[in-house]
């Protein structure tokens, strides 16, 4: 008989892996919930930030921003999320910029750093 991990002997050992991987299917379990648990606050403030966006720009709430105001303070809200939870800043930031740039908010020279003559 095949087993998931492999070739075992027919022995009772089978058993043994069988209790092995329902643990280890238990741990995963029980870290998934402990990162749920975690970043509860943290997701509930993400989805009220994003809903928020969502339905000003939807309302038409203020007449000046257009889809791209609203798209990049709900990206912010994601950012400082992010920051919150001990993202590193130079992942997050970059990833913010390559989603700016993509989306076509931002220009490819404003994507770039600055040169500076110091």
């Amino acid at each position: 008989m095949l087993s998931p991990v492999g070739d075992e002997q027919m022995d009772g050992s089978h058993s043994a892996v069988h209790e092995s991987s329902q643990w280890t299917l238990s741990r995963q379990l029980a870290a998934a919930a402990a990162w749920c648990h975690r970043y509860y606050l943290s997701l509930v403030v993400l989805l009220v930030v994003e809903s928020a966006c969502l339905s000003a720009f939807l309302a038409d709430a203020v007449p000046g921003f257009t889809w791209a105001s609203w798209f990049t303070l709900a990206l912010l809200g994601l950012v400082l999320v992010l920051l919150v939870n001990d993202a590193p800043p130079e992942v997050v930031f970059l990833w913010a910029t390559v989603v700016l740039r993509l989306t076509g908010v931002i220009t490819e020279e404003q994507a770039r750093p600055s040169q500076s003559d110091t």
